[in-house]
């Protein structure tokens, strides 16, 4: 039985993601640039024995945009996550990429650690802290540390949180960046449990002297969410959401795509 379970899991995650990149593959034939995440102050931590609380994130990003150099880079993220207790979880992420259409290379690692620090029905705090790793000659490994909110209210889930990046080495070390990274979940399904989110990123550049609104990125636009297998061991997690570029900075248009699975 214990095989034959294992079996079914590996079979699913196999059919899955072949025909997900397929998809992904004939409906926006472009490269992927960047990739996007919004970070929700929520620990991914269950009592049950059953549960190892080893967590599995696959994301990738496609910037649809008129200048050509966007178009020239492929970016994804393998996150492993591991949940430690209540309030503490620790992730490691690996950033696979194409760059200039060489072969791929990691040209970033992430060690990350969230830590929440109040945790109430309606109200969720944390803080998040991640050393980025730069594997590429001439680029600068940064220190990234994020504030983190959720709201909930009766219809749907607010998230929002506020990211601030600095470089530790090579060139503007003096410069740390501030991002804003909201999302609204609402939680009555549209349809056969898809849920409706609206998500976003803003890029206010260096908090020293903010850029002005034409020099800022701007993405805002909409997502759906879907869980395949709900309730069993082989569920999956699905989202897929769609931004629009609100200034000449921004990427005109950006796909993202997250699968989510618990182990």
């Amino acid at each position: 039985m214990l095989v034959k379970k294992y079996y079914c899991n590996l079979s699913f995650i196999i059919n899955i993601i072949p025909s997900f990149l397929l998809l992904i593959y004939l409906t926006i034939p472009f490269t992927i640039k960047s990739h996007h995440k919004i970070d929700n102050p929520t620990i991914k931590f269950t009592d049950s024995p059953q549960i190892r609380n080893f967590f599995f994130e696959w994301r990738g990003h496609l910037n649809l945009d008129r200048k050509k150099d966007n178009h020239e880079t492929y970016h994804q993220v393998l996150e492993f996550v591991k949940g430690w207790n209540k309030r503490y979880e620790t992730d490691f992420e690996l950033h696979i990429a194409d760059l200039k259409n060489s072969s791929l290379a990691i040209p970033k690692i992430k060690f990350q650690n969230k830590y929440n620090f109040i945790n109430r029905d309606n109200f969720l705090f944390s803080t998040f802290f991640s050393f980025n790793l730069a594997t590429e000659e001439n680029s600068s490994d940064q220190i990234e540390y994020k504030f983190l909110f959720q709201n909930k209210f009766k219809y749907f889930v607010f998230n929002n949180g506020f990211g601030f990046y600095k470089n530790i080495n090579g060139n503007n070390t003096k410069n740390t960046v501030l991002k804003y990274f909201p999302l609204i979940y609402f939680k009555k399904p549209i349809i056969s449990d898809i849920h409706l989110a609206i998500a976003g990123s803003s890029d206010f550049g260096k908090i020293s002297k903010f850029s002005t609104y034409t020099n800022q990125k701007h993405q805002y636009g909409l997502g759906i969410k879907k869980t395949f297998q709900k309730d069993t061991p082989l569920e999956v997690d699905l989202t897929i959401a769609y931004l629009k570029g609100l200034n000449s900075k921004s990427f005109d248009q950006s796909l993202i795509w997250y699968v989510n699975k618990s182990f």
